[in-house]
């Protein structure tokens, strides 16, 4: 990193100094909103130059930005201008309130109970988001009664859930959860005749086995 006004004087490592002990702080954040192209803060496409002080392409990341995304991976973080976009907001304030309150449960003390209940909240989300990483989380939560130290399984759930809802929820995979649901729900088949006729209506459904006569006797 250089300034503008002293182009040969390469700042970038003391620079570092002061971010890095800042970064210890943030372990319990929630999220966090960086300012877009800073050269400091922006999150993608900040502008790059060469050592002659050319400019050269929007491929690069803000140094503070790089540093805790690198140190939190799991941390939601997203661009102030791209949260004008409705989809990438909703995304972000999603991921947001999933972290809060899974560092919540870790707050109130660790028990397996607590993160089976956390995930069976989860689980449809996380199918909305990716059907592959919810295939592949499933075992992984499953084995948490292997695991000997709730400290470091809640580490590694932590990255692999953010991970998963990182992704964008599609059409395709809402539609994968409404069938999902659907098929918790017992079949037109399976409810007694009286109650089908009225529909699934409990008050419909004694009339119709009160009265003996067809249905479009009625």
């Amino acid at each position: 990193m250089r300034f503008s006004h002293a182009p040969h004087e390469d700042v970038t490592e003391k620079w570092l100094i002061s971010p890095a002990a800042h970064l210890a702080t943030l372990s319990e954040l929630s999220g966090f909103i960086v300012c877009a192209k800073s050269p400091s803060c922006g999150m993608e496409r900040v502008r790059l130059y060469d050592e002659k002080g050319n400019r050269g392409r929007k491929e690069g990341v803000g140094l503070f930005t790089g540093a805790l995304m690198a140190r939190y991976p799991w941390l939601p973080v997203e661009e102030d201008g791209r949260l004008h976009d409705p989809l990438l907001r909703e995304n972000f304030v999603e991921r947001v309130f999933a972290l809060h309150e899974l560092n919540a449960l870790r707050a109130r003390g660790l028990t397996r109970h607590g993160l089976l209940a956390f995930h069976s909240r989860y689980k449809l989300q996380l199918l909305a988001h990716h059907q592959a990483g919810y295939r592949e989380i499933g075992p992984f939560v499953a084995s948490l009664h292997e695991w000997e130290d709730l400290e470091a399984f809640f580490e590694v759930y932590r990255e692999k859930l953010m991970a998963i809802l990182k992704r964008p929820a599609s059409r395709k995979n809402h539609t994968n959860v409404l069938m999902h649901i659907q098929g918790l729900f017992p079949r037109p088949a399976e409810q007694p005749p009286a109650r089908r006729a009225a529909g699934g209506d409990p008050q419909l459904s004694r009339r119709a086995a009160a009265d003996p006569r067809p249905a479009d006797a009625a």
